[in-house]
C-alpha cells in the first residue's frame, strides 16, 4: 500500500491530504470514524519555537502550491471528490504510480499500489 508520506511536504500540513489523495486515487476502502476520542493539542511543536512558527505560513502556502501541483487541484474532502478533481498521476505524467514523489523512490509499484486511476480524468 502507498504508505509513505511525500518527503517534500515539510514539515507539517498537507501529508495527510497527500496520502487521502493517494488511498481515493487508489480506490481504497477508508472511513472517517467521528466517535474516537484522540486528543490533538493544536500544533504545539510549531507553536514551541518563535523562529519555527514565523516560518509556518509561507510553508504552508509552500505546500499548499505543490499539493495543487502534484494532484491539479486544492484539497478536497471527498473520496469522490478527489477522484473526480485529480490527476490520474501525480504530475499529471502517466509513467508515475501513485506512491511517486518527486525526489524520492516511488513508495509503491503497480505491483502494491493501483499505478491507475479509474477517475473519470
Amino acid at each position: 500500500m502507498c504508505d509513505r508520506f511525500d518527503e517534500n511536504i515539510l514539515p507539517a500540513n498537507y501529508e495527510d491530504n497527500d496520502c487521502v489523495a493517494r488511498l481515493a486515487l487508489a480506490n481504497q476502502t477508508f472511513y472517517v470514524y467521528g466517535g474516537a476520542t484522540f486528543y490533538h493539542f493544536g500544533s504545539r511543536t510549531i507553536n514551541s519555537d518563535e523562529e519555527f512558527r514565523a516560518t509556518m505560513p509561507p510553508l504552508c502556502q509552500q505546500n499548499a502550491s505543490y499539493f495543487f501541483q502534484k494532484w491539479g487541484h486544492t484539497v478536497v474532502n471527498e473520496p469522490d471528490q478527489t477522484r473526480r478533481r485529480s490527476f490520474d498521476h501525480p504530475y499529471n505524467e502517466p509513467d508515475k504510480p501513485l506512491g511517486y514523489w518527486e525526489g524520492g523512490e516511488a513508495a509503491c509499484d503497480a505491483s502494491t499500489c493501483n499505478a491507475t486511476s479509474t477517475s473519470p480524468g
